[in-house]
């Protein structure tokens, strides 16, 4: 049976879905084995875009953990020398699928139940790494184990409601799609960085004219002391935007209302 990526259930994962490669890294395994790892940041990150802030909209409880024995070691007689282990992490991973916005007095809180799924994460605890050049060989332990149990089972759990999904489709094994989603990346990265310039020029613009018409009201110190504490704080953000006439505006504003200032203590 076709799955339609435009059906109702389907809408957040085929929302999420896509992967930037930006924050991708192929690796190889013993035995061969070849796969695509996603930075682990950028799932939190993109969890955090779709749901909200973590504690607030999505969030991980360790449900528990524990070491187990993995694959046993001998030594050249076939003498039992000891046993790998392997950290193993089960999680409960919990989100709110409708997200999080402000409420009326701008606080933002969840919108909608919560939904809830489990899943495990393991990592390689102690590794036998075998002896060169006639040195015995000896056993390693990874002190950074449980944390990459933790991230395991999360970037699993991310999966589940389609972030990384492309990636553990095995669609990343295909150098086309990969090409494909990195040029798709970059244009709707551009797009998006280009409306929130925009929207930041335009809030810019509206806090630089509401100041200039305080600036206009300004006749004793304690006024233009403030307005000038508010215009040095803008003043950052009118430079990044490149918004100069405004700057300049805002300058002019400021020496005409010193001038009424001095004139009125005068």
């Amino acid at each position: 049976m076709p799955i339609d990526p435009k059906a109702d259930t389907m809408a957040l994962w085929s929302r999420e879905e896509p992967t930037d490669p930006k924050f991708t890294k192929a690796f190889t395994r013993g035995g061969g084995f070849r796969g695509t790892a996603i930075n682990p940041t950028y799932v939190r990150k993109r969890l955090t875009h779709a749901f909200g802030p973590v504690g607030l909209g999505w969030g991980v409880e360790v449900l528990a953990d524990d070491v187990v024995p993995g694959a046993p070691v001998h030594d050249g007689q076939g003498r039992l020398v000891g046993n790998e282990s392997v950290q193993r992490t089960r999680i409960r991973f919990w989100y709110h699928p409708a997200g999080c916005a402000a409420n009326d007095d701008g606080v933002l809180a969840p919108r909608g139940p919560r939904a809830v799924t489990e899943q495990v994460g393991q990592t390689t605890y102690v590794t036998w790494r075998r002896g060169k050049n006639g040195e015995a060989g000896r056993f390693d332990t990874d002190e950074e184990a449980w944390k990459k149990s933790l991230t395991d089972a999360l970037t699993k759990a991310a999966s589940e409601v389609g972030i990384g999904a492309d990636v553990h489709l095995g669609l990343f094994d295909d150098s086309k799609y990969v090409n494909d989603r990195t040029r798709d990346a970059e244009a709707e990265q551009g797009a998006t960085d280009g409306a929130a310039r925009l929207a930041d020029a335009q809030e810019a613009r509206d806090n630089a004219y509401k100041l200039l018409e305080r600036l206009e009201e300004v006749h004793d110190s304690d006024a233009y002391g403030s307005a000038v504490t508010a215009a040095l704080q803008l003043r950052p953000a009118l430079l990044r935007l490149g918004l100069q006439g405004e700057l300049e505006r805002l300058r002019a504003a400021t020496e005409e209302a010193k001038r009424r200032v001095r004139k009125a203590a005068a």
